[in-house]
């Protein structure tokens, strides 16, 4: 995607394994949708989902609830005037602006498309960074994923009102997807190693 230019400070790695991996596992059947349920619903950062989703399935890291707040920390104020403006600039320029206006809209909600693309690949380097530079045990007990995409939800779902029936969001749902997904790119990847 973008590259940092020659000469440029940076200590974010845009391009790692963890990029990779996100784009994997996103691709799958069924996660987007999933992903953006999520977001929409509880306004779940997607990025601390895959990154948390990640550094549990390629670094066998238990990824703690602790953990979770951590990585929410270090990201917030990036998600809260990056990415969250991009996103809600990119769907207002989904509407209809007239005929002629609507196709400059379009070009230019494609412009901020690639830009939130690119800041939320920022937010996932600054994971990258939050993991390497993360202190404390690395538990070697083995966790299933499901717990810990269980423990971003609730994370970001504190204070959300989870209805029953019709309307009820498909948590377990989406977890299934997900666990699923990471396992296909687990695996593809591994077929893929040298």
């Amino acid at each position: 995607m973008a590259r940092i230019p020659a000469g440029m400070p940076s200590d974010l790695d845009l391009e790692g394994p963890h990029w990779r991996f996100a784009l994997a596992v996103y691709g799958q059947p069924g996660v987007e949708d999933a992903c953006l349920m999520l977001q929409d619903r509880l306004d779940l950062d997607v990025n601390i989902l895959l990154f948390a989703t990640y550094a549990t399935t390629e670094c066998s890291m238990t990824v703690s609830a602790q953990d979770i707040q951590a990585m929410d920390a270090a990201v917030r104020a990036w998600r809260m005037e990056a990415v969250i403006p991009l996103r809600a600039l990119r769907r207002r320029l989904k509407q209809r602006f007239g005929p002629l206006e609507s196709e400059y809209a379009q070009m230019l909600r494609s412009k901020v498309k690639q830009t939130e693309l690119l800041a939320e690949q920022i937010e996932l380097a600054m994971l990258a960074r939050w993991l390497e530079q993360r202190s404390g045990n690395w538990s070697s007990e083995e966790v299933e994923l499901s717990e810990v995409l269980d423990r971003v939800i609730a994370h970001f779902a504190k204070g959300t009102y989870i209805t029953q029936g019709a309307d009820a969001l498909d948590l377990d749902g989406a977890v299934s997807t997900l666990s699923l997904a990471a396992k296909r790119a687990k695996s593809t990847s591994i077929k893929s190693s040298p």
